[in-house]
């Protein structure tokens, strides 16, 4: 039985420093999140997960949007 998890982070950096958020990915198989804000897509190196990431670029000088990354 596979386990997913569709979460709207609004901003995927900060939560991967808190265990609750951990907590929650780690009780899933595959994870999708949205809105993650990223600006690049290093790979983000969370334990026992790959992750695949897609970036929105800026519009303008405004602040980085959208975006999407999965974790298997």
């Amino acid at each position: 039985n596979l386990k997913f998890l569709s979460f709207n982070v609004e901003n995927l950096l900060p939560k991967l420093d808190v265990s609750y958020f951990l907590s929650i990915i780690n009780g899933h198989d595959i994870c999708l999140c949205t809105e993650t804000w990223n600006k690049n897509t290093d790979k983000l190196n969370i334990s026992m997960f790959c992750d695949y990431s897609q970036i929105r670029g800026r519009k303008g000088k405004g602040s980085y949007s959208g975006g999407i990354t999965v974790f298997v």
